[in-house]
Parts: C-alpha cells; sequence; structure tokens
C-alpha cells in the first residue's frame, strides 16, 4: 500500500537539504529568463507609399524593427520622441513645408550621433550640399536597389553593435583599474612563504 503524503512526511524530514539546491536553481533560472536583445529601431521617413513599404521590407530583412513610415517632419519627430530609434532612413522631399535635409538637422539637434541614411530622388547640388554637411551615412538615390539598401542598413547596425560592446568593455576595465584588489597582508605573506619553519610571530 503506497504511503499517504501525511505517512511519507516524516521520512523526508530524515533527508538532509542540497546545499546546492538554491545555487543550482538561480543558475537555472537566469538561463530560463535571459532574453535575446531587442532588435534595433530603424525610423523611415517616406512620403511615398511604395517606396515606404519597400523600405520596411528591406529593415526587416536586415533583422532590424521599422518605424513609420512617417509622412511628415512633425510625424518624424514625434515618432523619434516616442520610440528612440537607432537610425534614421530619410527622404528629402516630405509632405508639409519642411524638407528632409531640415528634420535631419533636427534630429541631429536632439542626438549628435544619430546615423542619416538619405534616400531621395533629389539630384542638385545644392541638396547634395546641405545633406553632406550633416555627414550622413550614405545618400542614396531613387529608384533605389532594395538589396543594396538592405546591405547599407545590415552594415550600418552592425558597427553600432560593434560600437556599443567596444564601449562597454571599456566602461568595465576603466572600473576594474578604479577599484584594484587590496594587496596582501605581511602576515599572510609569512604563512605563504615560511611555512612554520621560522620562529617570527605570525600576526
Amino acid at each position: 500500500m503506497p504511503l499517504s503524503s501525511e505517512a511519507a512526511s516524516p521520512l523526508c524530514l530524515l533527508v538532509p537539504p542540497c546545499p546546492w539546491a538554491s545555487v543550482f536553481s538561480h543558475h537555472y533560472s537566469f538561463f530560463v529568463h535571459t532574453s535575446t536583445p531587442p532588435l534595433p529601431r530603424v525610423l523611415i521617413v517616406e512620403d511615398d507609399t511604395v517606396s515606404g513599404s519597400l523600405l520596411q521590407a528591406c529593415i526587416r530583412q536586415a533583422n532590424g524593427l521599422p518605424i513609420g513610415p512617417a509622412r511628415t517632419a512633425d510625424h518624424a519627430l514625434d515618432l523619434y520622441a516616442t520610440d528612440k530609434p537607432d537610425l534614421v532612413l530619410l527622404d528629402v522631399h516630405l509632405a508639409g513645408q519642411t524638407d528632409g535635409v531640415a528634420l535631419a538637422s533636427q534630429l541631429r539637434q536632439r542626438n549628435p550621433t544619430i546615423p542619416l541614411l538619405f534616400i531621395t530622388g533629389a539630384t542638385d547640388d545644392d541638396t547634395y550640399q546641405r545633406a553632406q554637411q550633416l555627414q550622413p551615412v550614405r545618400f542614396v538615390l531613387k529608384p533605389f536597389n532594395p538589396i543594396a539598401v538592405k546591405r547599407i542598413v545590415e552594415a550600418v547596425l552592425l558597427q553600432m553593435t560593434v560600437t556599443a560592446q567596444a564601449n562597454a568593455i571599456m566602461n568595465s576595465s576603466k572600473t576594474i583599474s578604479l577599484h584594484p584588489p587590496p594587496p596582501p597582508s605581511p602576515a599572510s605573506v609569512r604563512r605563504t612563504t615560511c611555512r612554520g619553519t621560522c620562529r617570527l610571530p605570525c600576526r
């Protein structure tokens, strides 16, 4: 006849608890709850519906999260404030009074290091020079090749990941150097070297 829970409970008291149970549980829960890093967010500023859909597909294929597309500069600024993108793809000719170059200048005022990628049909020298003053990662002319845009986005996101990892390593090394381990005490040094053969008191 099998023992009930009440009858089996006194026997369980005779088994000592495993001292490593909490350690194993902690490490196991660490691996279970560890999630993948979030996808990099890419803001699309494009007033053309077809081009906006193509850019969304390019970003998804590059393992990014598309935001937008925003048709106007005001909409793009609102999306930037709420979603905090890591990269901005924008056209020069937008709906509204503010063009893409002026919008990019406003974004740089909010974040001087935000990468900018212009994808536009504007070919005049004045627009190109205005855009180049903002030092974009690339100036792609329309009609664009979706595969080329996908590879450009992949390269930019990869460079951002490498830079972030390098900065994290540098910050961790600075933290370690600012807190060096304390030097060993003279008593511990004597215990290690003499091993009881000397007649000096180890204090």
